[in-house]
Parts: structure tokens; C-alpha cells; sequence
């Protein structure tokens, strides 16, 4: 049997060459390095021409790799065309893709940089880089504060790492400045999504149940109930009168806490009964 050596000098037989040699390329295809990838695809395809193994894995990414210059032609951008590859994709390779995404994001417009909306963390968060994506996520909100879906991201990436009273902290944020602009299709927190499904029904609320989850979370228990320097802080940026008139779930939020705060609880809890009876209902039961 022919033979060659390691590093070490040792004899090593085809059959381990050839595992060593696919382990590289399968390596540099996990990171999704394609160029790195395919050169050694092409160097294990050259030793071992008949293995049909190997010929599959070299094809595919001799595919996804001409793909990916034809984007960058199409695009003149070499960011987004790796961006638009991303759909064209197996389940198995969206890690290793996401992982490079937030390395290439990161390096080519910064640490709070996006791309077509989605933040570097929220690259982080899908290749399971869960502290990684906190750390980029918290750098953005502080440029970004008041920025209700990096504040959902946040939630989702600290719920992953089973910290569910900040995360829920996240999320109460997110929904108080626009809960429009959550992200639900990454939103992480099941009960969150249930209060979305079911508040109409259980509470018959007036408008958008989207508008009622700060309010209704905080009845329910899940979300804490914020001190009112926290609250004006979320909301500094905002048009507090026009949010309050626009959104009748965001007024019973506000009255919550002003009913906590005051010790003259009796104008808070009649514009609650007459906003939404069923959950000033639900309150009294709560908070008593």
C-alpha cells in the first residue's frame, strides 16, 4: 500500500491521508472560506480522482464559489454578493455563512455596521456565537438606543444564553418604543408570542395587540415594572403625547406606572378601567 508521512515523519496510509486531507477542506467549508475550500477540494480531488466522495463536495463548492463571483460581478460589491448567496444555501452551510457574514460586516463598515437591515450581532446569533453577538448587539445600542429590533435581537441572543429576566428586560424595551419594528420571526420568547396571539381575545383590547404586549407582559408578570427614570429613558427620543393618543396599549402602559409610583391611584385606575376593563381586571389581581 502506497504510503506517506506527517509532519512528525510517521507513515501514514491512503485511507488516513485521505481523511486529513477532507477534514481540511470540510474545515475551510464549515468557515466558509469557498476559495480556501476549493483549492483543497481541488488538491484532494487531484490525489484521489476516483473517490466519488470527494468529487461531490468539489463540485458543489466549485458552484457555490462561481456563484459568488457572478454576484460580485452583478452587485460590483463583494459584501452584499456574499449577503445574496446566503439564499441559495443548504441548512448545513448557513452557520459557517453567518459566521463569516459578521466577520466580513464587522470588517468592512465597523462594529455597528448592518446590511440590508440586519445587524452584525444578529450574524453572530445564527452561528451560535451567542456572547459575541451580545457584546456587538450592546456596542449598537449605544449608538442606537432607541432601535426597538436590536433591542428584540438582544433578548433573543441573551434568552440563548438562559438569562430570561434580562432578556425579558430586552424585549419589554423593544415593544415599548416600536413594537412594529420587532423582529417576531426571530423573536425567541414563546410566552411573548403568545400574549400577541391571544391578548385580543383574552382582554378584548382596542387596536393592534402588537401595541399591547409592554402592557399586558407587565399584568401577566413577565416583564418587571420599570421605575420611571427607566421608562423616560427608553422613551426620551419619542413624542410621549402623539405615542399616547396613537397607542392605547402604550397609554395603559404609562398608566400602570404612574398608578405604581402615586399614592393617588384613583385617576390612574379609572382611565385603565376605561381603556381596557378586562386587563384593569387583570391588574387589580396582580397588584391588588
Amino acid at each position: 500500500m502506497s504510503k506517506t508521512q506527517n509532519k512528525a515523519g510517521q507513515q501514514l496510509s491512503i485511507f488516513d491521508e485521505r481523511q486529513i486531507s477532507l477534514e481540511s477542506a470540510n474545515r475551510a467549508l464549515s468557515d466558509f472560506n469557498l476559495a480556501e475550500a476549493l483549492r483543497l477540494f481541488e488538491s484532494c480531488l487531484q490525489r484521489f480522482p476516483n473517490d466519488t466522495t470527494i468529487r461531490l463536495r468539489h463540485d458543489a463548492v466549485y458552484s457555490y464559489y462561481a456563484r459568488l463571483q457572478t454576484l460580485k460581478k452583478e452587485t460590483q460589491c463583494s459584501l452584499k454578493a456574499l449577503f445574496y448567496l446566503g439564499d441559495e444555501l443548504p441548512t448545513e452551510l448557513r452557520k459557517g455563512w453567518n459566521k463569516r457574514m459578521a466577520i466580513e460586516v464587522e470588517r468592512q463598515l465597523g462594529a455597528c455596521g448592518t446590511i440590508s437591515g440586519k445587524p452584525i450581532g444578529l450574524f453572530w446569533l445564527a452561528a451560535d456565537e451567542i456572547q459575541k453577538a451580545v457584546r456587538s448587539m450592546r456596542e449598537s445600542l449605544i449608538i442606537s438606543p432607541n432601535d426597538a429590533r436590536l433591542h428584540g435581537y438582544l433578548g433573543d441572543a441573551l434568552l440563548a444564553m438562559n438569562e430570561k429576566e434580562a432578556a425579558r428586560i430586552e424585549y419589554l424595551h423593544a415593544f415599548i418604543i416600536d413594537p412594529w419594528a420587532v423582529d417576531l420571526i426571530h423573536l425567541a420568547d414563546q410566552d411573548i408570542l403568545d400574549i400577541i396571539s391571544s391578548a385580543v381575545s383574552e382582554y378584548e383590547i382596542a387596536g393592534d395587540s402588537l401595541d399591547w404586549v409592554a402592557a399586558v407582559g407587565t399584568v401577566e408578570g413577565l416583564f418587571p415594572v420599570l421605575s420611571f427614570a427607566d421608562f423616560n429613558k427608553t422613551t426620551e427620543t419619542c413624542n410621549r403625547a402623539d405615542m399616547d393618543r396613537s397607542r392605547p396599549g402604550h397609554a395603559f402602559y404609562s398608566l400602570i406606572l404612574n398608578e405604581r409610583a402615586d399614592r393617588n391611584k384613583i385617576t390612574y385606575r379609572q382611565a385603565m378601567k376605561k381603556l381596557c376593563p378586562l386587563l384593569f381586571q387583570a391588574f387589580l389581581e396582580r397588584y391588588g
